[in-house]
């Protein structure tokens, strides 16, 4: 099984329902109670991942919140029982778990939703689909015969164009989309607002998922039943991950409905609609607050155009991740310059001079070598000792294996310092030669 970090444990416990609740038992912060404590943790120079490794109730100090309380953090602290068993449980069938500061979770959820991502995703397949360029559909359950046709030969279109199939897996529209883009070997992002458990079990999805076709995500429970308000909570999740959506047919009530008006309303995507002679369809109204008609015949739909004007640019979004990355680490350096400073620089002057010219990468690689002159140091939570996101430090770590600085090991897994021969190669690399 595959071990996960003390800060998605800390996420998951936090956040997550891990099991089924129990009436009395105090509730996972909400998207908005996680931000509040992981930002009062972040402006105290901490992470939240320190509640495993050190006194809650020291780092809790000081922390008030009415409704997010430190005993009612400490109560969801103490479910690692719980937590262990039921990721034994997902891995077991696939799922895996993403969190915010994890490099393949969704970077235009983050770039659309920003505080309002959800802190968890559950998911099952190829991850790598969460960010590549798709298209969603969406639509009613109870859909006619045409509207299902249509979606059929939306999703064979879609997939001629070398674009995903973005949709929620609820029968109707839906499904008929991303079953027609998957018989077409086409790719599917299906967000789920219920049951991922008992859909990785699913005969038309397991194909998919065994050939890379096919990411099922949800930010709900694995093994939650269907509820109608995580079901319309799910569907701005559609449109964030989407270039541009296309709703097939919707009521004037219910999820379609509600997911395209809060879209308009927030601005996240362009939104065309299909043209629709039932007298009963909200399509029109859609159109009437901001939606553009899709043309009559689906073979006159060029795709190349409902992406105009065009949406957010995939590759801003990731190099604008990046730099937040970067910026967290500028301040990590100058954390590091004043310890360095103080543990026997000549001055500070020639402290700052030393260092300014120093990229991130090199800063960590040095703070690296005087860590592992001391003596070996355990892979698992190493990320912690720097002040750095997992992935950031992954990266860095195997660049300086192979840059020859460092050397991997395993039982257990650790990091030693190169041989002498190597860390010659390290004075080499420090004098920039």
């Amino acid at each position: 099984m595959t071990k996960i970090s003390n800060n998605t444990q800390v996420v998951l416990l936090l956040t997550a329902h891990i099991s089924k609740m129990v009436k009395g038992d105090p509730e996972p912060l909400n998207i908005s109670e996680w931000n509040s404590l992981s930002n009062w943790f972040n402006d105290k120079g901490m992470q939240t991942g320190d509640l495993l490794t050190g006194d809650p109730a020291e780092l809790l100090f000081g922390w008030k919140n009415e409704k997010c309380s430190a005993e009612r953090i400490q109560y969801l602290l103490n479910r690692g029982t719980a937590l262990a068993l039921a990721v034994e449980k997902w891995q077991r069938v696939g799922i895996w778990v993403l969190v915010c500061s994890d490099i393949e979770y969704p970077g235009l959820l983050k770039e659309r939703l920003k505080d309002h991502s959800p802190p968890v995703l559950f998911g099952c397949g190829n991850r790598r689909l969460l960010n590549s360029s798709g298209i969603g559909v969406v639509g009613s359950r109870d859909a006619n015969n045409e509207d299902l046709g249509f979606a059929r030969t939306l999703g064979k279109k879609l997939v001629d164009s070398g674009r995903s199939v973005i949709s929620g897996g609820a029968r109707g529209i839906d499904e008929a989309a991303m079953l027609s883009a998957l018989e077409s070997d086409g790719t599917v992002v299906g967000v789920l607002a219920d049951s991922l458990f008992k859909a990785v079990f699913s005969q038309k999805y397991r194909t998919a998922l065994k050939r890379l076709n096919l990411v099922l995500i949800s930010p709900f429970y694995p093994e939650a039943g269907f509820n109608v308000g995580n079901a319309m909570a799910r569907n701005k999740y559609i449109y964030c991950l989407s270039d541009v959506t296309i709703v097939v047919h919707s009521g004037t009530t219910g999820g379609t409905w509600n997911g395209a008006l809060e879209n308009l309303k927030k601005g996240w995507v362009p939104l065309w609609v299909k043209q629709s002679a039932d007298k009963y369809s909200g399509n029109s109204s859609i159109v009437r607050r901001g939606g553009k008609w899709l043309p009559k015949e689906i073979s006159e739909i060029d795709l190349n155009t409902i992406l105009q004007p065009k949406g957010i640019d995939r590759e801003s979004v990731e190099q604008r991740i990046m730099q937040s990355v970067a910026e967290q680490q500028i301040a990590y350096h100058s954390a590091m310059e004043e310890d360095l400073t103080a543990a026997g620089a000549k001055d500070e002057k020639t402290a700052n001079k030393e260092w300014q010219d120093k990229s991130l990468y090199e800063i960590f690689c040095l703070k690296l070598e005087q860590m592992l002159a001391k003596g070996p140091l355990k892979a698992d939570g190493l990320h912690d000792k720097f002040g750095l996101k997992e992935t950031q430090a992954k990266v860095w770590l195997k660049e300086a294996i192979d840059n020859g600085l460092i050397v991997k090991k395993s039982k257990p897994l650790r990091y030693e310092l190169a041989k002498i021969k190597t860390q010659k190669q390290m004075s080499l690399f420090w004098n920039g030669k």
